[in-house]
């Protein structure tokens, strides 16, 4: 049996112990900053910022006065397919943007699954669950304008981003897709001093990208007579349709018949390529492409793809423009990014800047 002593004794030592992980507790959560008025756990204090292509006037046009903290709302992004390596992009670096920068912001991605029909219910469902902001990328130009404009009856604010649609929004943010072309069309013409023939494989039918990327190679070649495009065929934004493409197109036009290929984007050059190399025509024939993205890069640096346009993604554009609406703050109607050609001359320095 214990004395009145040794109980005393005990309790003292229970009391000392008691204090000690109670300071442990305060100091660790001081140093942590994980107090009642704090960041939410994995936030990151301070100003979040655009893309690294995001220069001069979209920084300026982007640049948030808000606290992140303070920023609150429901926010839905509609991807048009997240089949594309750029959508897969897109809807990672958009939740990685709002968890590090913006707790207050509650962020619903939907998946378009290439279909118009499938991406119009996604946008009617995003109303319904009561967002704020629409950021969407529409699968077609055309097709996705009723349910833009049901969002926006809705007292929804829609900003476009990538891809366009052909009815006024807040705001489209986007690479210019014109320029990127235009940049490629005139770097191939010069390339081939002038003369040659070349294909063209498309992407998908009617959205604005690709009648973008067409229009903007057109003008690009358009100060040399001697180039013509002899084909053309669609590949959807993806390797394997381009690979069929390309083959069909090899089946048709017997070696010579054109020096160049414009794929309108790095996936689909990458099945060009692999279709020329099968053939054993990759040799004196240039490709052209648009994204540079990882595997436009690295064809680049291995000399299979002559040069390609940067197509940066605008998930970080998107997140910041729709905490700017948020929180009341005025946007311009258009935010372009810089168009940067890649070539093996500077594709050192564009490696690790793109997706």
């Amino acid at each position: 049996m214990k004395s009145a002593q040794q109980t005393r004794s005990g309790r003292m030592r229970r009391v000392a112990a008691a204090a000690a992980s109670l300071a442990f507790v305060l100091i660790f959560t001081a140093c942590s900053g994980q107090t009642g008025g704090g960041a939410a756990a994995g936030t990151t204090t301070g100003a979040p910022e655009p893309g690294f292509f995001c220069k001069a006037d979209c920084a300026t046009a982007l640049k948030l006065k808000a606290n992140p903290a303070s920023v609150k709302g429901k926010v839905g992004l509609s991807l048009n397919s997240t089949a594309f390596s750029y959508g897969v992009a897109m809807r990672n670096e958009a939740e990685d943007q709002v968890k590090k920068y913006f707790p207050g912001i509650d962020l619903t991605v939907t998946d378009g699954q290439g279909n118009a029909t499938k991406q119009s219910n996604d946008v009617d469902n995003l109303v319904a669950r009561g967002i704020k902001v629409l950021l969407i990328s529409p699968y077609q130009a055309d097709a996705l304008v009723p349910a833009i404009k049901r969002a926006e009856a809705a007292g929804v604010k829609v900003i476009t981003v990538d891809r366009g649609a052909n009815t006024t929004v807040t705001s489209y943010i986007a690479p210019n897709d014109f320029e990127n072309g235009k940049l490629v069309g005139e770097y191939i013409a010069k390339q081939l001093n002038g003369k040659g023939k070349i294909v063209e494989i498309t992407g998908t039918p009617g959205a604005s990208p690709t009648i973008a990327r067409h229009d903007g190679f057109m003008k690009g070649i358009s100060a040399y007579p001697g180039i013509k495009v002899i084909a053309s065929e669609n590949g959807d934004y993806l390797r394997a349709p381009a690979l069929t493409a390309m083959e069909n197109i090899l089946q048709r036009y017997a070696a010579g018949s054109f020096q160049a290929v414009y794929a309108q984007a790095d996936d689909m050059a990458s099945g060009v390529v692999q279709a020329l190399q099968e053939s054993n025509r990759l040799k004196g024939t240039l490709v052209g492409s648009i994204n540079g993205q990882q595997v436009g890069l690295d064809l680049v640096k291995k000399g299979d793809l002559t040069a390609t346009a940067v197509y940066a993604t605008v998930a970080r554009e998107g997140i910041l423009a729709a905490a700017k609406v948020l929180s009341g703050e005025p946007l311009p109607k258009n935010v372009w990014l810089t168009s940067t050609l890649v070539t093996s001359e500077n594709v050192s320095d564009v490696m690790g800047k793109t997706w």
